[in-house]
Order: C-alpha cells, then sequence, then structure tokens
C-alpha cells in the first residue's frame, strides 16, 4: 500500500512539474526560436516555445539530433539544448522510427523516452522497438554519440535500446529511492561526490565541477559497468549501490546514459543542484573534449596512450643516438 501511495503522489508531482509541458511543447521545421509563453499558470511553470529544423545534410553539419520518434519534444529541453548550441553544434530533430540511423552529417543524438499509455501519466511516449534498438546500437558502435535519458521500468520506453547497449534494466517498481538524501519525496534522491565514480563528466577540483544531481524517480539497470553515479550503500538508498547514470564506450562511439529523462528538462529538472552542469559536461565528454583514463590508458579524442609513447620514442633516440656518437668521438680522441 504504501509503494502504491508513493507511485500515486509520484504521478501527482510529475505531471505538475512535467507531465503537461511534455504534452503541450510543439517541435516545429523552422529555425529555433522562442516565442512566447507555452504553458503558462500550470503548475506554475512556463514554457517558452522553442522550434528546431528537420536534419539536412546538404545544408546543416556537426549536427546534434534530437530524436522525436520517441514521441517527446525538444523543446522541453531547450536549456541544455542551447548550452548544445553554444559549443558549436547544429542543433536539429531526428525521427529514427520513420528514417532509420542518422546520416552522416549527426554527430551526436538524443534520446528520451517514457513508455506510452499504462500508469505512466499520459506523457505521450512510444516504446522503441528491438529492432530500432538494434539500429542505435549500430550507429553507436561505429561512432556515434548518444545521450539516452530513460525512466524507471513500467515507464521507460527504451528498455530495448538499454537491453541492445548490453545492459538489463529492472523490473517495476524500480524507482530508486533515498530515505536520508532527498528533495520533497524519498523517490527524488540526491546523489553526491560519494555517489560518484572517478569520471571527467564531474570535472573534479575544476570550476565545472558537479557537487549535487537530483533524479526524480529514477530507474536502473544491471550490471554496474560503466556507472558513474550510483545509489547510496549506507543503508538510506533502497536498492543498495545500483546505477543510475552511465557513460562508456561501445564500440568506436560513446554513451552516456541516465534512468530518469526529467533531470534535464526545463525548469523541473534544469533547476535542481548541478544538473544542468553534469549535462553540459556529458555533452562535453561525447565531445571528447575532456580527458579520461581506462585502466591507466589516457584517452583523448578518442587516442590511446601508444601514439603519445611512439611520439616520445621518436623524439628520445635521435638525442641518444647524438650522445652515442660523441662518447664515440671522445673514445677514439683519448685513445
Amino acid at each position: 500500500m504504501t509503494k502504491k501511495l508513493n507511485l500515486l503522489l509520484a504521478g501527482l508531482l510529475l505531471s505538475m512539474f512535467v507531465g503537461t509541458p511534455l504534452m503541450m511543447a510543439q517541435v516545429l521545421a523552422s529555425s529555433p526560436t522562442a516565442s512566447g509563453c507555452e504553458v503558462c499558470g500550470e503548475g506554475d511553470v512556463q514554457i517558452q516555445k522553442v522550434s528546431y529544423p528537420y536534419v539536412n545534410c546538404s545544408t546543416m553539419s556537426n549536427v546534434f539530433a534530437f530524436d522525436v520518434s520517441g514521441n517527446q519534444t525538444a523543446a522541453g529541453y531547450s536549456t541544455i539544448l542551447s548550452e548544445v548550441a553554444a559549443m558549436g553544434h547544429t542543433v536539429a530533430v531526428w525521427n529514427l522510427s520513420k528514417d532509420g540511423a542518422p546520416p552522416p552529417c549527426v554527430k551526436k543524438l538524443m534520446i528520451v523516452s517514457i513508455r506510452a499509455g499504462g500508469s505512466c501519466l499520459g506523457y505521450g511516449g512510444r516504446n522503441y522497438t528491438a529492432a530500432e534498438a538494434a539500429i542505435v546500437a549500430g550507429w553507436v558502435s561505429g561512432g556515434g554519440r548518444l545521450m539516452l535519458l530513460s525512466e524507471f521500468s513500467h515507464c521507460s520506453g527504451a528498455d530495448e535500446i538499454v537491453k541492445a547497449l548490453g545492459y538489463t534494466p529492472q523490473p517495476s517498481p524500480n524507482m530508486v529511492e533515498d530515505s536520508n538524501d532527498y528533495i520533497t519525496v524519498d523517490f527524488w534522491p540526491i546523489f553526491q561526490s560519494d555517489n560518484f565514480a572517478s569520471h571527467p563528466v564531474f570535472q573534479t577540483g575544476t570550476p565545472d565541477e558537479v557537487h549535487e544531481v537530483v533524479f526524480l524517480a529514477s530507474g536502473w539497470w544491471t550490471p554496474n559497468t560503466g556507472a558513474i553515479v550510483l545509489t547510496d550503500t549506507d543503508g538510506t538508498g533502497t536498492p543498495s549501490g545500483v546505477a543510475v547514470a552511465a557513460a562508456f564506450r561501445y564500440g568506436s562511439g560513446k554513451v552516456f546514459m541516465t534512468g530518469d529523462s526529467s533531470f534535464l528538462y526545463d525548469p523541473a529538472g534544469t533547476s535542481f543542484r548541478d544538473n544542468l552542469r553534469l549535462g553540459r559536461n556529458a555533452v562535453l565528454w561525447l565531445n571528447d573534449a575532456l580527458h579520461e583514463t581506462v585502466g591507466g590508458t589516457l584517452l583523448s579524442s578518442g587516442v590511446g596512450l601508444f601514439p603519445w609513447l611512439l611520439l616520445v620514442v621518436l623524439a628520445v633516440v635521435p638525442v641518444i643516438a647524438v650522445l652515442k656518437s660523441r662518447r664515440t668521438v671522445r673514445m677514439s680522441t683519448a685513445s
């Protein structure tokens, strides 16, 4: 009964913060613009109408595409998409279900997934199929960069994509909870540095360091491979020590994945703690703009340690040769 009451409360809260704007926002085929209030006074939420063009490689390059085939809208994510545009990307929309894998000019793909129907607050989402998931996984493996914002299990329409990437979404009810660190309700937990793995997206020790993030009713998956945010293991987190965010290499590509679709949503998610900063850093990581180490190997722009060692060797060998030559000359002179 307690779990049912929690789910009901989650529905009411998320409907207030997220549900109405998600259903009302429109994605229009024109240049990005802001043109007035789309939803005013609905749960104190105000969203600006923002439109994005459809991907067109004949006129666009370095595209960051938002997939609309999950029936979610880019307009609700305009803050993070503005950050993306400021990094030099062309922001556009794509329809994976209709047009298949993104074309070559698309370098990054953002998928936000809510399951269709059922008890998912009427978000109007659509479940990605296994065939579509295979397209996504193949595209990433070939070098694509994916930002996947999923949901807790019975509200996640991205389960097939999560599976295609090698993970197992956990069954409902699977919203993570924390009895100690949370905002408003225990299934809106606050994750802090002790929940973070060592990873460049947190920019530790820099002005862009991520100190805290809040996920609103997040799902989780197994295994914890590539996990960068895990639930508390001190007895307050439920489940304990499970992954709610991951960042990993997949083939020649990269994936940033969360169990919450709302943490970058406007304004419900981006207004909390360092959520927007984490999103921005994640895009930088997908861009290869942040260094990382994997198994002691320095990785930057997809380049491993070997090329750097080769450069050192090429620089040192001539020096050694010169020193040996000088030594030989001195020995000859001495004799």
